[in-house]
């Protein structure tokens, strides 16, 4: 919608304020993933947590966020590579 609606001669997705805004939103939205897949962790275990951690992962890889570093989801898994 942002790419056909033009606004003082450029598309509104071309204009800073738009731009920032959509970066804070991905931030947030990266965030509350975060806090759900953590909470759910705490409460259920790490079981119940599999289908929060996967999209935690995949909303994290496409905003390109940790695109450089393994997201640990286990501590088993961090004690075997020791």
């Amino acid at each position: 919608r942002t790419l056909n609606r033009i606004v003082f001669g450029k598309p509104l997705a071309a204009q800073g304020s738009v731009q920032e805004e959509i970066a804070k939103s991905r931030i947030e939205q990266c965030r509350l993933l975060v806090l759900k897949a953590a909470h759910t962790m705490d409460v259920f275990g790490y079981k119940a947590a599999e289908s929060a951690i996967a999209i935690l992962k995949a909303a994290a890889t496409k905003y390109g966020f940790g695109s450089n570093r393994q997201i640990h989801t286990s501590s088993r898994r961090s004690r075997r590579r020791r």
